[in-house]
């Protein structure tokens, strides 16, 4: 009885957890990085936090007491208009050209690197998986066939994956039967090139929405809402 019942939990186990050791695997492994370029700004506050910061900015005027000129300094030493601070815009000349290429473009919002590989679906960078390699190195192996650049500018973001999705079409240079695993990774530095690369046409730096729109298919879509901040 315990025995039978031993087995039975695994059984249960290796189809909830997907373990390819236990089942057939009847496709590919798959790991992916997501490399973002996490937010530069604050996002804009929602319309309730603007409108509260108006009323109480305008409560506390009603509250101040206008002191008397003797108290208080009328004259600023040689100050002039220039020497005030004043911010730096939150919108850049890549956002005005959808410049999709550029890192200085949504400084509000996570973007995601996307490549386009030479068959002409994009996705993020992938590759399949060797024996007697953790997935998060695939991930890194992943990204490093993609991108030529120096290693230290992507930090992973621990040894669990994000997400994985298996595949049930022909989508995104998987075929049904693959699985992938997707493992995230913070890019550190302020500007990107893809020097070499022997799969990738093109590149993009794409905000969760924009990825969204990429993915034909309809599962994808769902999970990258899910995952993607």
């Amino acid at each position: 009885m315990f025995r039978g019942g031993v087995k039975l939990f695994q059984n249960a186990l290796c189809r909830s957890t997907r373990d390819f050791s236990c089942a057939p695997n009847t496709g590919r492994i798959l790991g992916a990085c997501v490399l973002e370029r996490n937010p530069v700004i604050t996002p804009d506050p929602p319309a309730w936090e603007v409108e509260y910061q108006e009323w109480a900015a305008e409560k506390r005027r009603k509250k101040v007491k206008e002191l008397p000129a003797l108290f208080v300094e009328t004259k600023r030493d040689e100050e002039t208009s220039e020497d005030l601070f004043e911010p730096a815009p939150r919108t850049t000349a890549a956002d005005a050209a959808n410049d999709t290429k550029s890192l200085d473009r949504a400084l509000d919002k996570r973007l995601y690197l996307f490549v386009r590989h030479k068959q002409g679906h994009w996705h993020f960078p992938h590759t399949s998986h060797n024996p007697g390699e953790t997935m998060r190195q695939t991930a890194e192996r992943a990204l490093s066939e993609y991108w030529a650049g120096d290693g230290e500018d992507a930090y992973f973001i621990g040894n669990a994956p994000s997400a994985h999705h298996p595949f049930e079409e022909d989508t995104a240079g998987a075929v049904p039967g693959d699985t992938a695993f997707f493992y995230r990774a913070s890019y550190l530095a302020d500007e990107f090139d893809m020097e070499r690369s022997d799969v990738a046409r093109e590149y993009q730096w794409l905000t969760k929405e924009e990825v969204v729109s990429q993915v034909a298919c309809s599962k994808l879509q769902t999970l990258f809402k899910d995952f993607l901040k």
